[in-house]
């Protein structure tokens, strides 16, 4: 019994440490994105207003699809087999069966309609990110603090560098050449980025 509670506190350890990675880097990453999100895209594709917008969301997007990745790969190493099934099998259904209201929703609402789907992906990996927190509270009595604590301190240590990015996206990009952009772009995300490693650090 011993021996079963000093292995459930370990493997939530390494699960905590996990999703702390994927926050520290994922975060910090996904808001420079939503915020040179037009820079960004006009250096890949060109310029596009609704481009830029479904950037934004992608970038909040890959913030729980790499979260989701993760804690499925930590399950398999688990052997959580029927849990993975569980969480994906219902992830994906509430996404499919979501997309359409929430599209028609937005739609209705005079909202962007084609950020629907994306919408969708979200709740549906947030309601698979649920069932698996859940099912590890209940099982391995699985605490979190650490994973909430850690998520606080990055956004407060992260604020001084969106403070910088706002200045930099407004002053900074005032060419519109694409090699200028570029530049502007590499500028930014090593100032901004280098600043809140410093922080954190």
């Amino acid at each position: 019994m011993l021996f079963r509670s000093k292995n459930n506190k370990n493997m939530n350890s390494l699960f905590s440490q996990a999703i702390n990675t994927i926050l520290y880097v994922g975060i910090p990453l996904s808001v420079f994105l939503i915020i040179f999100s037009s820079e960004t895209y006009y250096i890949f594709f060109g310029e596009s207003i609704e481009g830029s917008i479904i950037l934004k969301m992608n970038a909040i997007v890959s913030i729980f699809f790499s979260a989701n990745l993760v804690i499925n790969t930590i399950l398999q190493g688990m052997k959580k087999y029927k849990t993975v099934y569980i969480n994906s099998i219902v992830g994906i259904v509430v996404n499919a069966i979501l997309d359409i209201p929430i599209i028609l929703l937005f739609n209705k609402i005079g909202f962007y309609p084609y950020l629907g789907t994306l919408t969708a992906t979200v709740v549906g990996l947030i309601v698979s990110i649920s069932i698996v927190t859940l099912t590890l509270k209940k099982e391995l009595d699985f605490n979190y603090k650490e994973i909430f604590t850690s998520f606080f301190k990055i956004v407060l240590y992260l604020i001084p560098s969106i403070i910088l990015m706002f200045i930099l996206e407004k002053y900074l990009f005032v060419s519109n050449s694409y090699f200028m952009a570029l530049v502007c772009l590499g500028i930014s995300g090593l100032i901004t980025i280098g600043l809140y490693i410093l922080i954190t650090y």
